[in-house]
């Protein structure tokens, strides 16, 4: 220690949250001078530890994104007033980081340094002009403000890069009426959402988590490996449960549209999903490739508010073509039905039209009466498939020279006769079973009623296996 009677100097070591801590203590007395006190600080503490004593209890300094133990060298000058200036260096070599939601993540013995610049008065932040952040691939420029009360009054990200991501955001509580819950505001040229895709907000639980509104602006979105979104803007609102309000565009490859609409309504939720060319919208969300144009619209209606519930609706698809489709050609060689699969092989199968309605909850969906028609083929399907488990039970006909087979059952009376009594069934047509793996399922016909008018068929069904059958309901 060395002082007289201006000052006071104290260095030496000593122990801060059971780390070797070394400090130097400066302390001025006299009045003229604008700062009556100095500290410097060098460290290694833990995670939890650093975060607390330095106050730094908010993002992105949480254990949600960074773990481990951190070097530390602290800088701080107080004035006589109580205000006061900190500035701090951050080794992050030894921590883990992430980034939720995300896919990003540096692992310990891998480079990474920070610094914090803030003001402060007593033990309350003010503001914290600059954040920087870089290493193992991150890139990171932001900046906080604060309330009077020592609450975050906006986090603002000028700078965030790595991967695939290039974006800018801002983060602000929402007001005091709204009871929590953050306003979020993203732009820039790229974001990877792939992760964010894979992490289902909704989980099943009535627990309310953190409710937040996501504003989007973004050049190009990747939703899936190679697969992404062009010119999103949107605006997003989660109220801690579900999703609530959704107002999203996009384009998919160009000029092709993608628009989204979540609304509420008497303890409902309304889904309305379309786009100008259905085979890029299921192509670019990873459900089907071998789709080829048309126009895609889905109505949906969630019968409540929670996780758990129902929802309800149909898919339409007009206009489009399928072509490859190995399970389609697999379904048409099972019933021997020839002179079809060479087109499917090659310019593709034409189809005016899909729909099919469902009830989808807990997992599982319920398809009943689902039908795609075209000029040289009809389906109907009806059956459930489990999304948990990846299997499927479907059962239906598929009907060859759909437009010349079924022109007689239009015929009142008549057409009944023909076709069973079943929609979109046809004069000729083969009874089918789908069951297991949708990407390898089990396909089976009956052979004998690939040729029996529409009465006669359903008689043959008795070869069918009763307890196997999907239910109806």
């Amino acid at each position: 220690m060395i002082a007289d009677n201006e000052s006071m100097k104290i260095t030496g070591s000593g122990n801060l949250g059971g780390a070797k801590t070394d400090v130097v203590w400066e302390e001025y007395f006299l009045d003229n001078n604008a700062y009556a006190r100095k500290y410097s600080f060098i460290s290694k503490l833990v995670d939890k530890i650093w975060a607390k004593n330095l106050g730094l209890d908010f993002i992105p300094f949480t254990d949600e994104f960074i773990t481990g133990k951190v070097g530390v060298r602290l800088n701080v000058l107080e004035k006589r007033s109580g205000y006061g200036e900190l500035t701090a260096y951050f080794d992050l070599k030894d921590t883990d980081m992430y980034l939720p939601r995300f896919n990003w993540r540096k692992s310990r013995k891998v480079q990474a340094n920070a610094t914090l610049l803030a003001s402060f008065k007593g033990n309350k932040f003010i503001s914290i002009p600059s954040i920087l952040v870089q290493g193992g691939g991150l890139d990171f420029k932001g900046k906080l403000s604060f309330k009077n009360d020592g609450g975050i009054k906006k986090i603002s990200v000028n700078r965030l890069v790595f991967g695939r991501t290039n974006i800018r955001a801002i983060m602000a509580p929402k007001p005091i009426n709204f009871k929590g819950g953050w306003d979020i505001d993203i732009s820039g040229k790229s974001i990877d959402l792939i992760q964010w895709l894979a992490t289902k907000d909704e989980q099943n639980t009535n627990k309310r988590k953190g409710m937040y509104t996501l504003s989007l602006n973004i050049d190009n979105a990747e939703i899936y490996d190679g697969k992404r979104l062009e010119n999103v803007n949107g605006v997003l609102s989660f109220d801690g449960l579900v999703w609530t309000d959704i107002n999203l565009e996009a384009r998919l490859d160009g000029a092709k549209k993608l628009k989204v609409s979540l609304t509420p309504k008497d303890g409902k939720r309304y889904l309305y999903i379309s786009s100008n060319d259905a085979g890029s919208l299921l192509k670019v969300f990873d459900y089907y490739d071998d789709l080829i144009g048309g126009t895609f619209s889905l109505n949906g209606k969630y019968n409540g508010m929670s996780p758990y519930s129902k929802f309800s609706g149909h898919v339409r698809i007009d206009d489009f073509r399928v072509i490859n489709a190995p399970i389609l050609a697999e379904l048409l060689n099972v019933a021997s039905i020839t002179g079809i699969l060479e087109n499917l092989q090659g310019i593709g199968l034409g189809f005016a039209k899909l729909y099919a309605p469902f009830v989808s909850q807990d997992e599982i969906i319920k398809i009943k009466g689902a039908s795609v028609s075209g000029l040289s083929l009809g389906l109907t399907a009806t059956g459930t498939l489990n999304t948990y488990t990846e299997n499927m039970d479907l059962r239906g006909t598929i009907v060859p020279m759909y437009a010349l087979n079924t022109a007689l059952t239009r015929i009142p009376i008549i057409g009944t006769l023909f076709s069973g009594g079943e929609k979109d069934g046809g004069i000729f047509a083969a009874n089918y079973t789908m069951r297991g793996s949708p990407k390898e399922p089990q396909i089976s016909s009956n052979p004998l009623s690939v040729v029996a008018p529409g009465l006669l068929r359903n008689l043959f069904r008795i070869f069918d296996n009763p307890e196997s059958a999907p239910s109806q309901n």
